[in-house]
């Protein structure tokens, strides 16, 4: 089953995953994203479940700085395409946040897919871009796309909860 928990930015789609996952976590596989802030602007880094998180240049996958235009790191979703690659089949996976910053690296974007695919749960947080990569990944089959808004998080919640759980 993969679930794909597509919104805008700040909806929810992480904190969904999360109460989804409950007392779950410390068995989950994949990775989370998460924003500092930089100054003005901000950084983006991923971070592999179930290890402490690292805030360093080679994990940094994106940033944006005032006055400037966004800029990806791809070398970092390349690297974390290797702790991708070796999570065996099987098992709840998270893959939090899948967005446009990824275009430029192919063996993640790979790696991402085939993961889903073999996981038994994928719980994934999409961006709603029209990019290649993320119209590959809804198109997965079996990928099920539920939207979440402000006014549908709460009863969305509850309804993914019990088909989960």
């Amino acid at each position: 089953m993969i679930l794909l928990i597509q919104g805008e930015i700040g909806v929810g789609k992480t904190t969904l995953i999360r109460r989804l996952l409950g007392h779950r976590l410390p068995e989950t596989r994949g990775f989370w994203t998460r924003k500092e802030a930089e100054g003005d602007g901000f950084s983006i880094y991923i971070h592999p479940l179930g290890q402490p998180p690292r805030y360093e240049d080679g994990n940094r996958v994106g940033r944006r700085l005032p006055g400037q235009p966004r800029r990806a790191f791809p070398e970092a979703f390349q690297r974390a395409a290797r702790w991708l690659e070796a999570i065996p089949s099987g098992g709840l996976t998270v893959l939090d946040e899948l967005g446009v910053l990824e275009e430029e690296a192919p063996r993640f974007q790979q790696a991402a897919v085939e993961l889903m695919c073999r996981s038994s749960i994928a719980l994934a947080a999409v961006k709603p871009a029209d990019t290649p990569f993320l119209n590959r990944v809804r198109s997965l089959p079996g990928a099920r796309l539920c939207l979440i808004t402000p006014d549908n998080r709460e009863e969305l919640y509850l309804r993914l909860k019990s088909e989960l759980f």
